[in-house]
Formats: C-alpha cells, structure tokens, sequence
C-alpha cells in the first residue's frame, strides 16, 4: 500500500508505513485519497490487518455498560450538526467523533488547555529568574510563532478613536497580573509587562538561540527576531474515556 510520508517519519514507520501499528493514524494520516478499485482495497485490508486497539474497545464497552445517574435524552435532527470543527465555528456543536462516533477530546484541545495553564503560572511567577526559566520551558515544550514575541495590544478604531483591546502575546501577557478593572489600571500594568518583558524576552530568546545551537546573533538588542517559528518538542495525544466514576473516587 503506497504512503504519502515525509522522509523523518517514512524512516521510523518504514517505507509503506507498515511498521504503523494504528489503524486511525494510518486511514486519517498515511493513504492516497485518490486511490480506486483494487488500490483503494488494499488501503484497507491493510488497516483491518493492523492489531485492535484494546484501550478503545474497553472505552466503548464502558460508556455503554456504566451505571450513571446522568439523565439520557433522546432528540431528532432538524437540520446538519457540525462536529470536530474549530471554536471559530459559530454552527459548532463543541464536540468530537471518531469515525466510530466515540466522543474524544483532540490532543490539540488537550495541548491548548496545558499551554494555558502553564500561562497562568507564568504570570503567578514572581522575579525575573522565575519568568525567565519558565518561559524558557514553555517555549520549547510548547513551541512559538512570531507574534508571541510581539509586546502590547492590538488596536481597533471604536467610535472614531483608536483603543487598545486584546494582548499581541500571552507571553507578554504574563509578564504582570492584572490589578483592577479601571483603562488606568491596565495601563499601569501593562507598563509594568513591558518593563519586566524587556528583560525577560530578550535572555530567553538568546537562550533558546543557544540551545538550537544559532552561533551568530544578527539583532542582539532584540535577539527573538532571530528565531525562526518553533512547533514543539511535545506532542499530546487525544484523550478517551477510561475509568468509571466510581474508579476516580477511589
């Protein structure tokens, strides 16, 4: 069975992918959707071969078998329901199918909610040291674009006046907490972001310049305009239901 794979990954899985050992990653990631007749056969005889996945199958078995107090209701389409789709998505029904139907949580909802996490204490840091070395990790844990070093807020033109809204960056963000809810307060504390930001951006940046071994720095009074866009070192996978609510109790 041909496989489109990039060359890191055709490495590891082999040619075909035939060391892939999961027949969801191999049918949503691995196979020619163009493929027809006895090519388009092959494709999944492949994945039927591939070994089952006792986790899920003990995930369905539980959702259906549990005792629970929860109430089941029981409805009718009337129209098209949008699943697996974006926030952004005003018609989005905010949940996610497998192809089984199984709900799952995305490894890009569960990798979202960490990031925001380690956000919040980021901003629960207090000395430059602190700040420096966290947001050091969750750069590279959770990877950066180039507005993440991009200081301030976003403007838009309300009534004829141009205003501050949304920040640039959480990085920033997080510099300060946030301490009354008066235009006057933001602003003092978003000097406070920018002066502490000064500091803190620039000795990560060189450090992360360091670590991906960049021996010449062109900017060094803004040395994060030397880093490239960074994905992550960590990976997350999707999350499925595997324990009672008894289990959790105890």
């Amino acid at each position: 069975m041909p496989a489109f794979l990039p060359s890191d990954t055709r490495a590891t899985l082999g040619q075909n992918a035939e060391k892939c050992t999961s027949r969801s990653l191999l049918l949503d990631r691995m196979v020619d959707p163009t493929a027809e007749k006895a090519a388009r056969r092959n494709i999944f005889e492949t994945a039927l071969k591939k070994p089952p996945n006792n986790h899920k199958a003990k995930s369905v078995a539980l959702l259906i078998g549990q005792n629970t107090f929860d109430a089941v209701v029981y409805a009718q389409l009337q129209s098209r329901l949008m699943v697996n789709m974006a926030g952004g998505v005003m018609e989005n029904a905010g949940l996610c199918l497998d192809r089984f139907g199984m709900p799952y949580i995305p490894g890009s909802a569960v990798k979202g909610c960490a990031r925001r996490a380690a956000i919040n204490e980021l901003q629960q840091t207090q000395s430059l040291e602190e700040k420096t070395d966290l947001l050091f990790k969750i750069c590279l844990v959770f990877g950066w674009t180039e507005t993440d070093w991009k200081p301030g807020r976003k403007t838009e033109r309300k009534a004829g006046k141009v205003v501050k809204t949304e920040p640039n960056s959480d990085f920033w963000w997080a510099m300060a907490e946030n301490t009354g809810e008066t235009l006057q307060d933001t602003e003092k504390n978003d000097e406070i972001r920018n002066k502490i930001w000064n500091q803190v951006a620039r000795e990560v940046a060189i450090r992360i310049l360091n670590f991906l071994q960049v021996s010449k720095i062109d900017d060094p009074v803004a040395p994060w305009r030397d880093l490239p866009n960074f994905q992550r070192f960590g990976f997350v996978l999707a999350g499925l239901p595997h324990r009672s609510r008894n289990d959790r109790k105890s």
